[in-house]
């Protein structure tokens, strides 16, 4: 503690926020010990109890030496414990909470792992930061993070693309116009073009229209042909190779209309 309270006088002095972390990986020896001799459920649960037990142990260490700036990390590498310890501490503490789901991979894995940690948490009111780790360049868990935040509506949602999964309805080739938008907004992102809240593309003329009306601009399917819906009014048919150029010309307006 006497290194600890060193710290702390330095960071009390000069007005400096101490972060405080538990980790799943650098728990106490005792807490090894429970996990050890436990298992399945039992195992999550002891695992959740010893991340919230020893980041307020570590608070209240803190506190003694008079330490009010602190900020708290709550991370294991599966989502069960993740989010219970951050339940636990949280309805404990009113410290602002960092969420993550550490080391949780590559790919998709990770990100749907980090999306259910991260997100059910934030759907709760619960955390102020958060982190995606993902073994891959930063830049993807900077994206990953965004998405998490415009699905929890937490973050401002700028053409986000909704689009079915297809069905035997289905008569244009819905997945390879879903990747040219996608390509699309990507581009006009970049070149610095506000894009609507919500952009659909679906591929059936029975649910298609209704769903795309619903969305700022929405494409429906037909056969070889889209219509094309803007704020709830259709401005057209198109055949399949003219929707793209007709959507990326109706974003631009509207991009225009609204700056």
């Amino acid at each position: 503690e006497d290194a600890v309270r060193q710290v702390a006088e330095a960071a009390r002095k000069h007005g400096t926020v101490i972060r405080v972390g538990a980790n799943s990986g650098s728990l106490a020896k005792s807490y090894r010990l429970k996990l050890a001799a436990a298992d399945g459920a039992r195992c999550t649960e002891i695992l959740a109890e010893a991340l919230a037990q020893s980041a307020r142990e570590q608070c209240l260490i803190l506190e003694k030496f008079g330490v009010e700036k602190i900020k708290v990390s709550i991370k294991g590498s599966d989502v069960p414990s993740s989010t219970a310890a951050a339940r636990m501490f949280a309805a404990a503490t009113d410290y602002p909470l960092h969420l993550g789901v550490t080391e949780a991979g590559f790919g998709n894995r990770a990100r749907i792992k980090s999306a259910i940690g991260i997100g059910s948490l934030l759907l709760d009111g619960i955390g102020d930061t958060i982190r995606v780790s993902l073994s891959e360049e930063p830049e993807a868990e900077v994206i990953a993070a965004m998405e998490i935040l415009q699905s929890c509506q937490l973050r401002e949602s700028t053409g986000e693309i909704i689009s079915c999964p297809t069905c035997g309805r289905t008569e244009v080739d819905l997945f390879a116009v879903v990747r040219q938008v996608e390509e699309l907004t990507t581009k006009l992102r970049r070149q610095g073009v506000r894009l609507p809240a919500r952009i659909a593309v679906m591929g059936c003329p029975v649910n298609g229209p209704g769903e795309a009306k619903g969305a700022d601009v929405g494409l429906a399917g037909g056969r070889d042909a889209f219509v094309l819906f803007r704020e709830g009014r259709p401005l057209g048919v198109y055949p399949e190779k003219m929707i793209l150029a007709k959507l990326e010309e109706t974003l631009r307006e509207m991009a225009e209309r609204n700056s």
